[in-house]
């Protein structure tokens, strides 16, 4: 072997330091990749448990109205299950009005609003919904 073919044999220092940089560059890429998907699969198994949470309290309410529980009475005392047992991280606070209309007082508009802490950020949902008592037809 000639000493020009034993000089060209390998890699130069700044071949592999740019490939190296590249590598790290790609992996950093990666890793922020999973971390942006860790927190969007979090909030969306946050906003998921909200929802039933509030889909409950709200079924609770219109089933009391339904089988003729008075507004009032609902308002002053809600049936609401959800509210009384134990969700851990998550606190449950509904908020009722009556809504005088044609229909007299049988409508009642609710807020439900779902609270949690996650990552140390105290985070909210509120679902409102008018309710109604049906009357049958005959």
């Amino acid at each position: 072997m000639n000493a020009r073919s034993r000089n060209q044999a390998g890699f130069s220092l700044l071949e592999v330091l740019v490939a190296l940089s590249i590598l790290t560059l790609g992996i950093s890429s990666v890793i922020g990749l999973f971390t942006a998907a860790t927190a969007a699969h979090r909030r969306a198994i946050h906003h998921s448990q909200a929802s039933a949470l509030a889909e409950w309290a709200l079924a609770d309410i219109e089933s009391a109205l339904i089988l003729g529980m008075e507004p009032e009475k609902i308002i002053e005392s809600p049936p609401v299950e959800v509210m009384r047992r134990d969700w851990p991280g998550y606190t449950v606070e509904v908020q009722m009005l009556p809504i005088a209309g044609e229909t007299g007082g049988d409508e009642i508009f609710v807020e439900v609003s779902i609270l949690w802490r996650s990552r140390g950020k105290e985070s909210r949902l509120d679902f409102q919904q008018i309710l109604a008592r049906r009357t049958r037809i005959r």
